[in-house]
């Protein structure tokens, strides 16, 4: 089997390893030059585990005998099968950016044979499949959907860290614009999957469905995240709160943290809200949680602007920032709390700010390697995400009285006192 996979980024490239290592040949496309070159030299920032070794492991592996990453889209034509995780992301004013998806589809359009499937992959606003795919597809290629060529939605549905194993073992959901569109999409997936299919009627079934999921944690969180607020003003615990509510066996409340960061959730509000109309009104719930979440890090820099003069701590004195990564364990800070957290502390006057984080690529001059030169001489410290290195043992060594700590990870003993505060979540 020869699959063509469009768009090599955290959901792409993992996808296609996938394939090769379930023995189909692997044609990758993306439009980046200097990143496909990086892939063509197993040295890619986009880390997942395959088993006993890594993505980069994997790709010398592969490279040149399994996988064949290009940016000449032409070269999927030798593919019969066809998969887009080229996503629909957004602007710094929250507006959908369509082009990159577009682009995908109107080269891929120029390459369809009959006979060719072609999945969706990626999150998209639900209509996409139905819509703006297949009448692309349909334009560009001269052939019929559902008849010349077949056309289908199977959202991604992994967790950054666990994509080679959510590729295979997370029940897969498949819609297709007809039968045989469903039936040649599961052909073509089974390839990978261990699990099982849900088959949907619909690819809008399972373009909203996926939204859901992502949308559906947004509102949870948000709840959590409010209700944080409320225990930190009053000098109470968040989690303790949330532990004791979790007793009632009805009641499954996350945690709370400094936000919502990355790609995913944070943008299923969005894909629903060219959905809201006349018929149905604007949104409540998903719109307020999504603002709820997106205001955390602004909680936590006014907090920390409320609370440290009467501790002693100026403006000029160093804060460190204890993971940039949009959460723990990760190289991705796209859409970061803490990165909006150090943006809203600048505005605030706070002009010395380091941050620890080795898995995330260098983005200022204080975003260093050595935890202990960031924690040295801190008089704020900010716990938002968890790295190699950042454990209680490290941080407590620099903890001593004439400190604010606010711990959003809940690895730290609460303190409250005259002369020191830790804020554990």
């Amino acid at each position: 089997m020869k699959v063509s996979i469009w768009g090599l980024g955290s959901v792409g490239l993992p996808l296609a390893l996938t394939f090769t290592l379930k023995g189909a040949d692997v044609i990758g496309i993306d439009v980046n030059e200097e990143h496909v070159e990086n892939i063509r030299n197993g040295n890619t920032h986009i880390y997942e585990p395959f088993g006993n070794t890594d993505t980069n492991g994997v790709l010398k592996e592969v490279v040149g005998k399994k996988f064949f990453p290009t940016t000449d889209y032409k070269k999927a034509e030798e593919a019969n099968y066809h998969l887009v995780t080229v996503g629909i992301p957004l602007d710094d004013n929250m507006n959908l950016i369509w082009t990159p998806l577009e682009s995908a589809l109107h080269n891929l359009g120029k390459i369809l044979k009959e006979g060719d499937t072609v999945v969706l992959r990626a999150t998209v606003v639900p209509g996409t499949t139905t819509g703006l795919a297949r009448e692309i597809l349909e334009k560009e290629s001269g052939l019929k959907a559902g008849k010349d060529f077949y056309l289908a939605y199977a959202p991604e549905r992994i967790a950054e860290g666990r994509a080679y194993e959510e590729f295979r073992k997370m029940p897969t959901l498949v819609g297709g614009i007809n039968e045989k569109s469903r039936e040649k999409a599961k052909e073509v997936l089974s390839t990978i999957l261990e699990s099982y299919f849900v088959e949907v009627s619909d690819p809008w079934i399972a373009e909203m469905s996926k939204v859901l999921e992502n949308a559906s944690r947004d509102v949870y969180i948000a709840v959590v995240n409010e209700m944080a607020k409320l225990a930190i003003a009053r000098g109470l615990r968040p989690l303790e709160v949330i532990e004791a509510a979790n007793t009632h066996p009805r009641v499954k409340l996350l945690r709370p943290g400094a936000g919502v960061g990355g790609h995913c959730i944070p943008n299923a509000f969005y894909y629903l809200k060219p959905l809201f109309d006349d018929r149905t009104g604007k949104s409540l719930v998903f719109a307020s949680a999504r603002q709820v979440n997106d205001e955390m890090p602004l909680f936590l820099a006014s907090y920390i602007d409320q609370n440290a003069k009467a501790l002693g701590i100026d403006k000029s004195n160093k804060v460190a920032i204890l993971g940039l990564a949009m959460k723990d364990f990760s190289y991705d800070d796209r859409y970061s709390p803490a990165l909006f957290l150090k943006k809203y502390l600048e505005e605030k006057g706070w002009n010395n700010i380091w941050a620890y984080d080795p898995m995330v690529p260098k983005r200022f001059d204080t975003h260093i390697d050595d935890i202990d030169a960031v924690l040295s001489d801190a008089k704020v410290v900010i716990i938002t995400a968890l790295q190699e290195g950042i454990t209680a043992e490290t941080v407590e060594k620099y903890i001593s009285d004439g400190m604010l700590v606010l711990d959003t990870k809940g690895i730290l003993t609460p303190v409250n006192n005259k002369k020191l505060k830790v804020v554990v979540f």
